[in-house]
Formats: C-alpha cells, structure tokens, sequence
C-alpha cells in the first residue's frame, strides 16, 4: 500500500483528494502548505508528494526546491498540480525534478492513472539505475540520464502550449534532446555488455 501526502492550502481539495484517494487504496495525509509538508516528510515515510503550487507563503516550486535539497526527502517522487499550465522556464528550472504536472480541475481517473504511470517509471529507474551503478556506471552520468529523461518527459507533455519565439529564447531543447540520446547511447552498450563504452574500449 502507498502512502502519498496531498500538500494544497485549499482544505476542501485536500478532504476530497483524501477521501477519494483512500478509497483507491492509498494511506493518504495531508498538509496545509510547505511547513506542513515538511513537518510530514520529517516524521512519515511518503511514497508520493502531490504537490499544489499556489500557495501562500512557500509556493509549490519553493517546497519541491527544499524537498530535492535535502537528502532525507529527494529521492520522493512529486507530482505538481495547478490550476494554470506551466511556463517554458518553470519547466527547465524545475521539469527534472518531478514525474509529471497536472492540471486543476481534475478528475480521480486521470490522477489514479498519473500515480500508476509514475510509480512504474519510478520502479523501472530505480531497478535500471541500481544496474548502472553495478556495472561501474559514473553516479553523476546516472543522475543526469535520469534528470533529463524527467525534463524532456514533462516539456513534451506541455510544448504545444508555447510560442516559437519562446521555445527559442527558453532553451535549446535538441541540445538537450543530443545529450539525453549520447547518454542513452552509453546506458544501451551498459545493459547490452555489462561495461560502458569507455571500459569496453579499455579491455580491448
């Protein structure tokens, strides 16, 4: 059973996330704002952060900013929900450390069907990265392949809302898409050989 915790300054939208949560399965608590969530991570194990982003005083960025920061809580998946579509800079400051973005107003189909797809992407990286690391894998190459596979995830899901002109002064996204595939690349010969590129080159 997961155990998620539902971070909205709106009471009645955490009563109803809880309610219907719990009748899903899921052990669901509940915090008021960024305090709060703090004080829950600190003393509950959670599975899943549903994180709202207007909130007053810690905003959603501000609390998934210390929740990465900090090395008890960043390995926590956090799903952002918000009843306005991101900004192509929101997304590049922050699309790599989160597993999706959902918009207000919301059914309980499409957030069960969210948690689902995020705890199997969330199991298939930690079993894929585990490999990596032993198979001798560089940490700082298996963060930022998983990094990037998150941002490209989240500014797919949102890029026909932006402008071309904004595409174009936000970021260079087939820079990023280069190095997510040359990272991809290595991770391939990893799972095909047991070695990356590099050490396969050496034992030759």
């Amino acid at each position: 059973m997961k155990t998620l915790l539902v971070v909205d300054d709106d009471p009645a939208i955490r009563e109803i996330f809880s309610v219907l949560l719990s009748m899903e399965g899921y052990t669901v608590h509940a915090a008021a704002g960024g305090r709060e969530c703090f004080d829950r991570l600190s003393s509950i194990p959670m599975d899943l952060v549903l994180l709202d982003i207007m909130m007053h005083p810690i905003d959603g960025w501000e609390t998934l900013t210390a929740i990465r920061k900090n090395p008890e809580t960043r390995h926590i998946p956090v799903i952002m929900l918000s009843g306005k579509s991101p900004s192509c800079e929101e997304i590049v400051l922050y699309g790599g450390w989160i597993e999706d973005y959902l918009m207000k107003p919301i059914s309980m189909e499409t957030i069960t069907e969210s948690l689902d797809a995020v705890f199997g992407r969330c199991l298939e990286n930690q079993v894929a990265g585990k490999y990596f690391l032993q198979n001798s894998v560089k940490p700082d190459i298996v963060v930022e392949y998983f990094h990037l596979k998150k941002f490209l995830f989240i500014y797919g899901k949102f890029s026909p809302d932006f402008t071309e002109s904004a595409n174009d002064t936000c970021v260079d996204v087939s820079s990023m898409e280069a190095r997510f595939t040359e990272l991809d690349d290595i991770l391939s010969a990893t799972r095909l050989t047991g070695t990356t590129g590099s050490q396969k080159s050496e034992q030759r």
